[in-house]
């Protein structure tokens, strides 16, 4: 087996999406219930009362969010804008798609699946919050 670590990336990814863990989830969902219909209708999430997934444009920012970014040497994978793993990022992202089904979001030892990332509701984002 082998350890990965992860270095700073010498030219930072675009940010995509967010990554928010924690209770990082309930302030991402309350700012995201601040955008008007309009804005909330570019993104498209998935997760859970534990972790949330945001693409789409305009991302909104609070303390303690991840930024992800598309790698194209790791097309399926959403990694840190930041960071890049110490092994090769095609291996990389060999070994995690034969455990995850991509596109996943990657961020430190967390491996979360994408693929069933549909529009925001407003409605499920209230129910996040209650």
């Amino acid at each position: 087996m082998i350890t990965v670590q992860w270095r700073l990336r010498e030219v930072p990814l675009a940010g995509e999406a967010l990554l928010a863990q924690g209770d990082v989830v309930v302030r991402l969902v309350n700012r995201l219930l601040k955008l008007d219909d309009a804005a909330l209708a570019t993104l498209s999430g998935v997760g859970s009362a534990s972790m949330l997934f945001i693409v789409g444009t305009p991302l909104v920012w609070v303390d303690g969010v991840r930024m992800l970014g598309k790698d194209p040497a790791a097309p399926g994978l959403w990694l840190p804008t930041m960071h890049q793993p110490t092994v090769p990022l095609g291996l990389f992202a060999e070994a995690v798609t034969r455990r995850t089904r991509a596109p996943v979001a990657v961020f430190d030892e967390v491996l979360l699946p994408v693929g069933g990332a549909r529009p925001i509701d407003r409605a499920i984002l209230r129910a996040m919050t209650s």
